[in-house]
């Protein structure tokens, strides 16, 4: 089974790369996204977890979809239902 935990750094870390990618500091993603520079130097260090809104707003200031820093679309395989499951206790750390 996939931690959770360890799920939530990895889409930090994708949140990072996708940021510096763009040639974005944090400072830039911070005006983007209306999240602070603070919360998002927290966040990349792992001295925080983002929340789902906070999560949403990156990939949107990001211009990215949720779905593409999660990974794969989800459909009926039973991989794929094992993802689903660790993708709603991720959301469900989120709330």
């Amino acid at each position: 089974m996939i931690d959770a935990d360890k799920s939530i750094e990895v889409i930090i870390d994708r949140l990072k790369n996708l940021r510096e990618m763009k040639g974005m500091s944090q400072l830039d993603l911070s005006l983007a996204s209306g999240i602070s520079q603070t919360a998002i130097s927290q966040m990349e260090s792992g001295k925080k977890n983002p929340s789902l809104a906070t999560f949403l707003k990156l990939c949107d200031a990001l211009e990215i979809s949720p779905e593409s820093v999660l990974g794969r679309a989800l459909d009926n395989n039973e991989n794929r239902k094992r993802d689903k499951r660790t993708l709603m206790e991720i959301i469900e750390r989120w709330m």
